[in-house]
């Protein structure tokens, strides 16, 4: 079975989102988070990244929504510094925490998409439909009443997703998105983000679980001690040494128990 996606579009007849020149983080006790690293993330793709533990995967998330600035180099959205747009970013671009629960903050799944939505002023029929929509869209109109606390884990990590529909967002950040799930929530986190892609959004995914999420990756960047040191098409980047940066093949076939550790 192919672990890429077909008749992918050149990426450079693309609009470009995100564009990193030269990027690098640290922070005032020496440590060197992300080292001059250079690329493009473009409208409409997933751009899956990964890495092992403490490769600078979460300070390149942070970056990208102006939580952190770069120590050295230019980061732009759309052409502008992202300092330069401030919270404004926040009302374009959403971010989905590994932790589900600490993005809840409603007494039912209703009261959470609508918090973000009533916080910017939509009011009446037009947040009634705002949260219908977002729910519709990830499948989750049917537990509008229910308390989030007895959501699975992959329906609470799709209500997140409908909090940052609710926004108005066209471009989602996801931190570890299968972190505790099971197969079942996989798979719907992932019909989700099939859904979404095809009607025009953008994910940028981190993930070092590559075999829940590489068979819908249009590139996959590699990040290792702070460096970038791949990013391209999936089946380009399988071609590759990528196994001395710390990233384990997702092909990798199970052929005895002692390999089931998924």
């Amino acid at each position: 079975m192919k672990l890429f996606k077909e008749n992918i579009p050149d990426a450079k007849c693309k609009k470009v989102l995100f564009s990193l020149r030269d990027v690098s983080k640290s922070f005032s006790d020496g440590t060197v988070a992300l080292s001059k690293i250079s690329f493009d993330i473009y409208e409409r793709e997933i751009l899956v990244i990964t890495g092992p533990n403490g490769s600078g995967k979460s300070v390149l998330l942070k970056l990208l929504v102006n939580l952190l600035e770069p120590t050295t180099g230019t980061l732009l959205y759309k052409e502008k510094t992202v300092k330069s747009w401030s919270s404004a970013i926040n009302r374009e671009v959403g971010f989905v925490f590994q932790d589900a629960d600490v993005q809840i903050l409603g007494d039912t799944v209703e009261d959470d998409v609508s918090f973000g939505p009533e916080n910017v002023g939509i009011k009446g029929n037009e947040l009634s439909n705002t949260v219908t929509h977002a729910l519709t869209t990830v499948g989750l109109l049917h537990k509008r009443t229910c308390r989030p606390a007895v959501l699975s884990g992959g329906e609470k990590r799709r209500l997140a997703i409908a909090s940052v529909l609710a926004m108005g967002v066209k471009t989602i950040i996801m931190d570890e998105p299968y972190a505790n799930l099971d197969w079942e929530g996989v798979r719907l986190v992932n019909d989700t983000i099939r859904s979404l892609e095809k009607i025009g959004y953008t994910f940028i995914i981190v993930s070092h679980e590559l075999e829940k999420i590489a068979g819908l990756a249009h590139r996959i960047g590699i990040l290792y001690k702070g460096m970038l040191k791949t990013i391209e098409k999936p089946e380009v980047v399988f071609s590759e040494p990528f196994e001395q940066w710390g990233v384990r093949d997702p092909r990798m076939q199970y052929h005895s128990f002692e390999d089931c550790v998924w």
